[in-house]
Parts: structure tokens; sequence; C-alpha cells
């Protein structure tokens, strides 16, 4: 892409200014092109959930990280099409602000093969939100990240010979993000892996970045800033490895007794759970004879923030406490579509579709107070308490 941004500004007038202006155009449209992307799944953040939800496309999205891992590795190389690149750059001749605002729309989809398996992590990641404006800015501002440099670029394009050559240091950069992308393969078979599986395999990956990635290279005296911090991050990759490694060998008692044997069972540190029940009408009856009022958690089987809401919150000592004046019901809605959803929806005055979603009651079934995404257990206790 650093080549084809040159030629389209080349062409261009060598004023700095003129570059500069043109150029935020460029990744400006390249952003805005992300932005929608990101804007779309907010709205089907459901149904993107739920599709991501499934074993086989998780599977199949850690392979192409794998894929694009192996090719920073070297193993292969994946570039743009030369024929693409040669109508890409013949097109940026004297093109204008028009001419770059298309010619950045059309780089943000060459662009996307290369930065693929990230804007999918990242896609995943606002699907579980679901907040139009959240999701247009979060990819936004990644693509003003990856365009960064294309700006400077498209400035000072006459004096693109001044830039880094690719030699020995891009190469251990893209080893390194080699990893980074094996790393986030891992991050998405989380939810299938059985945990220990996950640790070992996540420990070895971390061992071998500290290996290949300079942890062990020898420094002088005269060693250069880029080969300490090789070292630095070799050397802290090789210490989580060893506490990942170490620990999974301890807790499964290769090297002592399981910790079961010996009084320390992990049932012993569970938190103290809420008495959750299933059955919304029932719950709605419950609370109306009892005078008690009501919290529904709602969630489904591809959120991943419903369960960082369960651990860090529902999970708290004092919410578990002040729960128990409550009828909590924790009701599954999988997808935006379903008969299920839209009666919930209808049934409380829910405008949009949007997990996770928490909503306070008063006895006799009145919303007074709806709570979205992740809310810390402070916040949480606050508004249950006004009730």
């Amino acid at each position: 892409m650093i080549p084809i941004t040159v030629s389209i500004f080349a062409g261009q007038s060598r004023s700095m200014g003129r570059g500069f202006i043109l150029s935020l155009f460029y990744v400006g449209s390249m952003a805005f092109v992300y932005g929608i992307m990101g804007l779309i799944v907010s709205l089907v953040g459901g149904v993107f959930g739920a599709w991501l939800a499934n074993p086989m496309v998780v599977i199949g999205m850690s392979v192409v990280f794998v894929i694009f891992a192996l090719s920073m590795f070297g193993l292969y190389n994946l570039e743009v099409p030369m024929a693409l690149r040669n109508k890409l750059s013949s097109s940026g001749k004297k093109s204008g602000v028009g001419g770059v605002i298309i010619l950045g729309a059309i780089a943000a989809l060459v662009i996307s093969p290369c930065v693929g398996p990230f804007v999918a992590g990242i896609l995943a990641y606002i699907s579980t939100f679901q907040d139009p404006l959240f999701g247009f800015l979060i990819l936004f501002v990644f693509a003003i990240g990856l365009g960064t440099l294309y700006i400077i670029v498209g400035t000072f394009s006459s004096a693109i010979t001044s830039l880094p050559g690719a030699g020995g240091w891009m190469e251990t950069v893209k080893k390194f993000f080699g990893f980074v992308l094996l790393m986030t393969a891992l991050y998405f078979l989380r939810t299938i892996l059985p945990e220990n599986i996950l640790v070992l395999l996540t420990g070895l990956l971390l061992l071998a970045l500290a290996v290949f990635g300079g942890g062990l290279d020898k420094l002088t005296s005269e060693s250069p800033f880029f080969d300490r911090l090789k070292k630095f991050i070799g050397v802290m990759s090789f210490l989580v490895a060893i506490y990942l490694l170490g620990g999974l060998l301890l807790m499964n008692g290769f090297i002592l007794p399981e910790m079961s044997s010996i009084g320390v069972s992990s049932s012993t540190h569970q938190e103290a759970e809420i008495d959750w029940k299933t059955d919304l009408n029932a719950g709605l009856a419950l609370a109306k004879e009892t005078g008690k009022p009501v919290m529904i958690d709602t969630w489904a089987t591809w959120c991943a923030n419903c369960k960082v809401l369960d651990k860090k919150t529902f999970q708290n000592a004092s919410v578990v406490d002040e729960s128990k004046r409550f009828i909590a019901l924790k009701i599954q809605l999988e997808t935006s579509d379903s008969p299920e959803s839209k009666q919930f929806m209808k049934q409380f005055g829910m405008k949009s579709y949007s997990l996770p979603t928490v909503l306070l009651l008063s006895p006799d079934g009145k919303v007074k107070k709806i709570l979205t995404g992740v809310v810390g257990p402070d916040k949480m206790i606050a508004e249950m308490q006004k009730l």
C-alpha cells in the first residue's frame, strides 16, 4: 500500500500542505468505510453474535488467523495483485479531493485482507455491545490508526526515499505480529477448548515467542534500543509462560499432590451465587405476591460480555447479598428476531435488542431502570437500593 499511496500523491501538487489535506481525505474515506462496517455489525449484533457462537465458524476464523500468522513468519506472501496496484496508481494521478476520497474507499477494501483477522476480532467485540455509535467509532478510530502512515507518506511523498527500508527490523516486527495473530486465534477458541488445554497452548506459544523473539539473545553495552526491546518482550513472555505452565502442572498434580487432596479445592473458593429463576411469568407472579422487586438479567450463549457481567458483578458478595430481597430472573434471548425476544422487548418497552441488559422492576412489574453493558458492582448496588 505504501507504493500505491506514493504514486497517488506523487502526481498531485508538490505542496506539503496540499499533500496533507489530500491524505486526510484519503484516510478519512478509508476510516468511514470501516466505520460503516462497525455500524452494520452493531445494528445486527444479535444475528452476528449468534453466528459467531457456532463452533464451526469459530474454528474457521481461528484457521484464518493461523494462515495469516504463517504468512507473517515468511512461509508465503500475501500481496495485493499487481494489476490492481497499477490501476490504483494510475487512477491517482491528478485525481483531486473527490478522486482521493473514492480511492480511499477502494484502498480500505484492498487493505482488508491484510488486517482481516484483527478486524474480525474487533467486529466480534462490537457485536456484544450493539451500540451503533460505539461500533462506528471503534472501527473508525482503528482505521485512522491504520492510515496514519499513509498521511505521513501522502504529505511527504516527495521524500519517500527517506523512509526506513524493509530490513531485518521489519522481519522481526512481522514475526511478532505473527505471534499476536496466533494468540488471537487462541482467544477465539477459548469458548471451545477446555481451560487446561487453553492454558497449555498459551504457555507454549509465549515460550516460543520468548525463544524465537529474542528473549535468549545476548546483549552487549553497544546493543541498540530495538534489540533491548526484543529482549525485554522475550523475557516477559518467558516469565508469563513459566507462570502458566508451572501453575498448570501444580494444579493437576504433576509437581505436588492435586490441590484438592491437600484441602485446597477450587470449590472452596467459589463465590456466593444469586438464586436465579428462569420462568419469567412465574417470577413476576411471585414478585407481585411477595411484594419483592424484580431483577432480570438477559443473556445469550454467544454474548461474551454476559459472562463478564456474571463474573464481575453477579458473583460480587455485596451484589449477591442485595439480590436476596429481589426476585432474580435470568432470561435467555438468543437472537433479536426470535418470538421470545420480540415478546420480551414489547412487554418491557425495550427499543433495541442489546445484551447484556439488566432490568430492575417494581413488584407490580413496572420497569424502573434498564442497565446495558457490563455494569460494575457499585453501580448495580446503587441502582438496586433505589427499589
